[in-house]
């Protein structure tokens, strides 16, 4: 009796039931588990906010949100990832809401300017490995991968964001070009779809600074998703004001005043 009571208990009042809820409202739980899967037991990894649960076994895990910071929980230090880092896993949503969290925090006014200094520099001895979605993991070694081209001749862009698919190279999914209006007191984000997967990523990966996005250098960034498996739909929003808060299935929730701008782009898996 007591057993039942401690059960109904944890199912009425406790994390059993929210938990359970969440893992199969995410609709990037299989790219996750993939990611994780990737990753070696005995492995040193650093990962982001919802990753850092499904690797909570590891005996050696760090958090990228305070590398991405430079500073410590409630920046009363200076934080870096330890030297036997062997593999980072981003969820690239997870960098959007870390940004939303600090965006108006007084705390952290200094460190978020220096978010993409400090993620180029982590990326910088590390390759990619695995990727999926908003879901990349990266392992130590000499760097083989760049995921935003800057100022790139080879993208034709016009003024306004295009979808496209580059041949050869699988039919790699990337958007490219200039963010219209674009001006110092916005950040910007990307709302991702196919079929019944949906993610938000900071334009750029949140690899470009302020200055790169307002001084009118064309760009790319890839998405990582199969073209085949349906209609890709981007569309782009601009916000000022952001923050986090818990949801109901425990897990993170955002809180903002995105608008969009212009029209969704939709890229058909028959449309080169």
């Amino acid at each position: 009796m007591a057993l039942f009571a401690s059960a109904y208990a944890s199912a009425t009042y406790g994390v059993l039931v929210p938990a359970t809820v969440a893992a199969f409202a995410d609709n990037q739980v299989a790219a996750k588990r993939a990611a994780v899967a990737a990753i070696p037991d005995d492995a040193a990894v650093a990962a982001t906010f919802e990753l850092l649960t499904p690797l909570s076994s590891r005996s050696h895990l760090y958090a990228i949100q305070y590398a991405a910071l430079g500073k410590n929980q409630f920046a009363l230090s200076e934080y870096a990832l330890p030297p036997d880092t062997r593999y980072l896993a981003i969820d690239w949503q997870d960098i959007h809401k870390l940004i939303l969290n600090v965006h108006e925090h007084a705390r952290y006014a200094d460190e978020k300017t220096d978010i993409p200094q400090r993620l180029h520099a982590l990326l910088a001895d590390f390759k990619l490995i695995f990727a999926s979605g908003s879901v990349t993991v990266w392992e130590r070694g000499e760097p083989e991968s760049r995921i935003v081209a800057l100022d790139d001749p080879s993208l034709e862009a016009g003024p306004l964001l295009q979808l496209t698919r580059i041949y050869p190279n699988g039919g790699q999914v990337v958007v490219k070009g200039i963010l219209p209006n674009a001006n110092s007191n916005n950040e910007y984000s990307l709302r991702v779809a196919q079929g019944n997967r949906t993610f938000t990523v900071p334009i750029g990966y949140a690899l470009l600074s302020q200055a790169d996005l307002t001084s009118g250098k064309k760009f790319g960034m890839p998405l990582f998703l199969d073209p085949s498996e349906g209609n890709i739909s981007v569309r782009l929003y601009q916000w000022t004001r952001g923050a986090l808060t818990i949801g109901q299935l425990k897990n993170l929730k955002e809180l903002s005043d995105a608008k969009p701008i212009g029209n969704p782009m939709t890229l058909q898996p028959d449309t080169p």
